[in-house]
Parts: C-alpha cells; sequence; structure tokens
C-alpha cells in the first residue's frame, strides 16, 4: 500500500515476562502497530494482557487451541488437527494399541495430553 514497514525483533526465547516487558515498552512507546509471533503458549499468555485492546496480535504457531481472547487472532494447528489424525492413522495402519507420550512441563504438552486421552479413547 506504499508504506514502509519497520520491523522491532523480540526474543522469544526469553522468559515469558520479560518477552512481554519488551513488547509492552514497544507499545507504549509508539514502535509497534502489531505483534506476531512464533513462541511458546506461556509466552503467549504472557503477551495476552499487554496486547489486549491496544494492537491486533496474530500467533501462526501451533498450539493446544482454546485461546479466546479479544484481539488474539491464533491460525496455527491446535491437537484436533494435528495429534488425532496422527493417532488414527497409528491406529488403523500400524495396529497400535498402547501409547506413551513424553512432553515438558509448560502449557502445550499438558493441555494436549488431555486432548491425547480423549483421542485415544
Amino acid at each position: 500500500m506504499g508504506r514502509e514497514v519497520h520491523i522491532e525483533v523480540v526474543d522469544g526465547g526469553a522468559p515469558p515476562s520479560a518477552v512481554a516487558a519488551e513488547v509492552r515498552r514497544l507499545i507504549d512507546g509508539g514502535h509497534v502497530d502489531a505483534v506476531s509471533g512464533w513462541h511458546i503458549s506461556s509466552v503467549r499468555h504472557a503477551l495476552a494482557p499487554v496486547v489486549a485492546g491496544r494492537v491486533p496480535y496474530s500467533y501462526p504457531a501451533l498450539y493446544e487451541g482454546g485461546e479466546r481472547r479479544r484481539g488474539i487472532y491464533c491460525c496455527g494447528e491446535t491437537p484436533d488437527q494435528q495429534i488425532a489424525p496422527a493417532l488414527r492413522w497409528m491406529r488403523d495402519n500400524l495396529g497400535i494399541r498402547k501409547w506413551f507420550v513424553v512432553g515438558d512441563d509448560y502449557v502445550w504438552p499438558r493441555t494436549s495430553l488431555s486432548e491425547v486421552r480423549r483421542y485415544v479413547q
């Protein structure tokens, strides 16, 4: 549309509170008009109150689903789109009936495990 775009990069791998503080500083200073991030859900949870009602926030990363906060636009795959089809395929094509799930202790693995339990039944 004929306007120059500037990108501000924030390390989404930093502690969620640090990421949120940096994004808050950028928004407060008028340096960003929107936020987009490919990071873990704990960062999304820390950013949501910072961006809410101030700038649009696009989150295209795969995530556990259920995000409904205003102004946050999630378009990444959710467990029903990624885990359920894989479990179904392995059951139907490989005959697998027993599952062992490995995950770390944060939002995505905890929530996804609940979905896995639901799907395998």
